[in-house]
């Protein structure tokens, strides 16, 4: 299968990639500043183009979103709404 990874760059998007590419699929990455294809997927023009440029794919993983690091006690309310 052909697969298109988004967010590919990050820890989630680079394990996801690497167990796929061992079952011996086909990878297409996009990230905002790496990968095959540079897409920020929050700028709905650039999120066309990405579709335009990769080409037909079988199946789409989105790893992307900035998620905060720091232990319960250190998150607020923003931080949840930002990961989610």
């Amino acid at each position: 299968m052909r697969i298109m990874i988004i967010g590919a760059a990050g820890k989630a998007g680079q394990a996801v990639h690497q167990h796929l590419a061992e079952l011996g699929h086909e990878i297409v990455t996009v990230g905002r500043s790496s990968g095959d294809i540079r897409c920020d997927i929050t700028d709905p023009a650039q999120v066309d183009r990405l579709w335009e440029q990769s080409g037909p794919v079988d199946a789409v993983v989105c790893a992307a979103g900035e998620v905060p690091y720091a232990t319960i006690d250190e998150l607020g309310s923003a931080d949840y709404q930002a990961a989610f």
